[in-house]
């Protein structure tokens, strides 16, 4: 029964101990990860309230160069001149519409001018019964009566056009001196308009899916076609008529309103023919346009946004594993030094109790006796302490005297561990006494350096009266300082770790919002600077068709492609990936089969050879560049072969080595002529050419041996 008391004690503790610890931790973690859910939460709000606000903003902005494009068009006198002649000559104004409707087909489906009484003068694009269709009373459209009554702009409800398509419409009227003549109109395809705009958004690792919903709560775009045009709310509660979608509705309402906000809800789906709900969330902006009001939503899975916190958690399972593993092997082999030391010590106090009961032998016995007792006393490691039934120290070891000084026998055990004048509270050596147990605990005592220092400490009978009664306990005390002070520097570089690693986290996750946030900007500046860049190129196309003198027209002509040029820089980096860097490759093909198409090149006759590598390229150093192979393309066009003549114009970019590039723009025409300084041309494309290549801090070289070859190089 002794050896069970001793063995067990010491694993108790360690046990007890270990549960406290894992108790602390499982504390902490549930605590910490609140935090981080609300931190994780609040991020996902934020960066969907930027992308709703952002699309709601790119649809502003459509409609608004929509409309400008009306009050361009409105503005124009020939304009107003031909619906008050009803269109009877309208072949002089004809040109503009055209490269009005050419220039916005990507966003608007037909182009229509009315009277003031809503009869239809023109379309376009022309249809094979336009003619019939001229004419026609068009008042029962959605929008036309309205503003030939109210002489307001006007965008229009949904309805089906002519084609059996859902649409919808933006109209302007049209006054001469203040009076209303008629009024000019847009119509746009739902289909046409959810092509233009509907894109699933990423973000980090993150799917976002957008949708527009108008006052009727109609979806006007939406990713799947299916749902255009129908009412948000009575399509789910008819494909899933048992679920809830009362919180759904309310969200719907707010959106209908025109309130920007966020909300979440359980939607609905089907997986292996059973009903099965997930939580989602949205946030919605208004886009207000005259009396209509609008509202995108982006929607999110709950589940991708949990995803982290669950991998957070599992991480931090991990590591509390790992500790109480630990914990628990240091506990198993301080199980097993205990034991295997206590069977040693009770060994040895038997031997030595034997020893005692023997010193009624006389002489040489005795004495032997006490030798014996001697060496096992000194050769124990740890520091033995005997006490009589008084709480009287009656004797030490050496290792004692180390610990404790030399002065400690005949005082009190209470006063000289611990400086007290009465007993302990519970006195383990009064239950040694009581019980003659072996009684294992730890204590801590002020050495002699006035420090404190920790004990495992043993105490068991040591020697009995005659009679059996208990005469003295010893304490055998081993110093558990190190091992003390290491368990707490150990949990302090803990705590650190976790409040490092915690901190770390938030720096990452803020950083990278910043970083999110960052590019969805620049692609924002990247587009609008491509769409002014086309109104600018509009209007210059615009003015040229009523300029007569044909070498105005084409000096405006030739602006009109160095905007393009600039232009179809910013459209390929906001379609890039890398916003820092276009890829030259891509550019400089699509720039020359668009100026051979702008110029209507005959491909028979003068075929386009494209030499190009794969250069990535800077905006400081694209934008130059693709006006030096915009001025260098445009000058082999007019001026390297006569009409009819067959002939080749070659484009190549190549590597000269890995940080210098070489550009060459050729023909096999006739050639520049000969003894003419390039340098000092009184051309203001070849004057262009200098001044940009100076600009990129390049060199140009001309090469006349087989027609003409420019050659700039440069360094990337």
């Amino acid at each position: 029964m002794k050896k069970l008391k001793i063995y067990k004690k010491p694993f108790i503790i360690v046990t007890l101990a270990l549960a406290v610890v894992l108790a602390f931790v499982v504390l902490a973690f549930l605590s910490h990860e609140e935090k981080v859910e609300n931190i994780i939460m609040s991020q996902a709000e934020q960066q969907m309230l930027t992308i709703s606000k952002t699309n709601a903003s790119r649809i502003r902005e459509y409609i608004l160069d929509l409309s400008r494009a009306l009050k361009i068009v409105v503005a124009d006198h020939r304009v107003k001149r031909n619906i008050l002649n009803g269109f009877s000559k309208p072949e002089i104004y004809l040109n503009s519409i055209n490269n009005l409707y050419e220039h916005h087909k990507d966003q608007a489906d037909a182009f229509t001018i009315l009277d003031d009484r809503g009869i239809m003068l023109h379309r376009y694009p022309f249809w094979s019964d336009n003619k019939s269709r001229i004419g026609t009373d068009h008042t029962d459209k959605p929008g036309v009566a309205y503003v030939v009554k109210e002489h307001k702009p006007y965008i229009s409800e949904i309805f089906y056009n002519m084609l059996g398509e859902l649409a919808f419409s933006i109209s302007e009227p049209v006054f001469d001196n203040d009076k209303f003549i008629g009024l000019v109109r847009w119509m746009i395809s739902l289909r046409h308009f959810a092509d233009y705009f509907i894109q699933p958004v990423m973000a980090g690792s993150k799917t976002y899916c957008s949708c527009v919903i108008n006052e009727d709560e109609t979806f006007i775009i939406h990713n799947d076609p299916e749902k255009i045009g129908k009412n948000i709310i009575m399509y789910k509660k008819e494909k899933f008529p048992e679920h809830d979608w009362s919180a759904f509705e309310g969200i719907v309402g707010e959106m209908t309103k025109g309130e920007l906000g966020i909300g979440m809800f359980n939607s609905a789906f089907m997986a292996e023919n059973e009903l099965k709900t997930e939580k989602k969330l949205i946030a919605y902006a208004p886009v207000k346009m005259g009396t209509r009001i609008w509202s995108v939503g982006t929607v999110i899975n709950y589940s991708e946004i949990t995803e982290p916190i669950e991998l957070h958690g599992a991480h931090h399972i991990k590591i509390t594993s790992i500790i109480a593993g630990l914990f628990l092997i240091g506990g198993i082999i301080f199980y097993r030094l205990e034991r295997i030391r206590s069977a040693e010590l009770e060994k040895k106090n038997i031997e030595l109790e034997q020893e005692i009961t023997e010193r009624i032998k006389p002489g040489e016995a005795l004495w032997e006796s006490e030798q014996k007792f001697s060496g096992i006393v000194e050769s124990v490691t740890d520091a033995m302490v005997m006490i009589d039934s008084q709480l009287n120290i009656v004797w030490i070891n050496d290792k004692a005297k180390r610990i404790f000084g030399p002065d400690m026998v005949a005082k009190k055990c209470y006063s000289a561990y611990h400086g007290r004048d009465k007993a302990c509270e519970p006195c383990i050596v009064k239950q040694c006494f009581k019980d003659g147990d072996v009684h294992q605990f730890e204590t801590k005592i002020i050495g002699p350096d006035d420090k404190y220092h920790f004990f495992w400490c043993t105490a068991s009978v040591a020697a009995r009266h005659k009679d059996g009664s208990l005469q003295m306990v010893v304490e055998s005390l081993r110093d558990i300082t190190e091992r003390k002070d290491a368990e707490k520097t150990l949990q302090i570089a803990y705590d650190q770790s976790i409040i490092y690693a915690e901190q770390l986290k938030a720096e990452i996750e803020e950083r990278t919002r910043a970083e999110e946030e960052k590019e969805v900007l620049l692609r924002e500046i990247h587009h609008r600077v491509k769409n002014n860049m086309q109104v600018i190129s509009s209007l210059l196309k615009l003015q040229s068709a009523s300029i007569e003198d044909k070498r105005f027209a084409e000096m405006l002509k030739e602006s009109q492609d160095r905007i393009g040029a600039m232009a179809l820089v910013h459209e390929k980096l906001y379609e890039s990936k890398d916003l820092a860097n276009i890829d030259f490759n891509e550019y400089i093909k699509y720039l020359a089969q668009t100026l051979f198409r702008s110029y209507a090149v005959n491909r028979e006759k003068i075929r386009l050879k494209l030499n190009i590598e794969r250069v990535m390229l800077k905006i400081d150093k694209a934008i130059p560049c693709g006006l030096i192979v915009n001025e260098l393309i445009l000058n082999s066009l007019k001026h390297a072969f006569a009409d009819g003549d067959k002939g080749e114009i070659e484009v190549s970019l190549l590597f000269i080595n890995e940080n210098e590039v070489e550009l060459a723009v050729s023909d096999n025409g006739i050639g520049i002529p000969k003894g003419m300084d390039f340098n000092n041309s009184r051309s203001f494309g070849l004057k262009l050419v200098n001044i940009l290549t100076d600009q990129i801090d390049g060199k140009l070289d001309l090469d006349q041996s087989k027609g003409t070859k420019f050659q700039i190089r440069f360094k990337i």
